[in-house]
């Protein structure tokens, strides 16, 4: 793709928004447990390793050249700042902030690892998500009609792009008690993430029961479905257990 200020071309081939579809890729209980052994030994969060993995697959799919940064969003967790005690009732406490690695060349794994671990921990001592979350506070006090007019005309007056950065959620264990149905016995769930336009692209990761999710909602008139599931085999092929 073409070499643009926030990144790369986008893994959409146009921005044709007809043919919503899903591409799954599942990793097994076992597999996943080794994942986590494998971090805690290191030192590092799953997310370091599927935020690792995602980057070096963008870099083989894309064709992507070294020495420019490519950004990738990620979520952050903004109960840390609130009193122990507090975080339990709290839903969706989150914000997210943007990553952005260089392809060097010849860096292996463990390079990008590197970089990706590093910052994800600049991130995580840094106050970066209260500004938006606070101006959001503010915005909702006068009444949420006024923050979704203000909204409405920031969309609007966005510049049009045809380059768009990667997201990667985790959204974490799926709480058995919440799909508890009585009688019917759930044998699997996992979540799917919206369907994201072109250019836009989302991985969506969920773990239920120790199988781990990775979901990429797409429009299939744009985005090869082989392109899609050829990121997702990259990934799963990346991490290191």
């Amino acid at each position: 793709g073409a070499v643009r200020a926030a990144g790369w071309g986008p893994i959409a081939r146009s921005a044709d928004r007809s043919g919503p579809t899903f591409a799954l890729w599942r990793l097994d209980a076992e597999r996943v447990a080794a994942l986590r052994a494998w971090g805690h030994t290191h030192g590092m969060r799953v997310n370091d390793l599927l935020l690792a993995a995602l980057y070096e697959a963008l870099f083989a799919t894309l064709g992507a050249p070294t020495g420019h940064p490519l950004t990738v969003g990620v979520p952050i967790d903004l109960r840390r700042y609130l009193p122990p005690g507090q975080h339990l009732p709290v839903c969706n406490l989150s914000n997210s902030t943007d990553v952005a690695i260089v392809r060097q060349s010849g860096a292996t794994f463990t390079d990008i690892l590197g970089q990706v671990h590093q910052a994800m921990q600049a991130i995580k001592s840094s106050p970066r998500g209260l500004t938006f979350a606070a101006m959001a506070e503010l915005l909702a006090w006068p009444g949420a009609a006024l923050m979704r007019s203000w909204l409405e005309q920031l969309v609007r007056h966005l510049p049009p792009t045809s380059s768009t950065k990667p997201f990667l959620s985790n959204v974490g264990v799926i709480d058995e008690q919440l799909v508890d149905f009585g009688e019917v016995r759930v044998v699997d769930a996992y979540g799917l993430g919206p369907v994201s336009y072109p250019p836009g692209l989302l991985i969506t990761v969920s773990t239920f029961r120790g199988v781990m999710t990775l979901a990429i909602g797409f429009c299939a008139s744009a985005t090869e479905r082989q392109l899609v599931e050829q990121l997702l085999d990259r990934v799963a092929e990346n991490l290191p257990v």
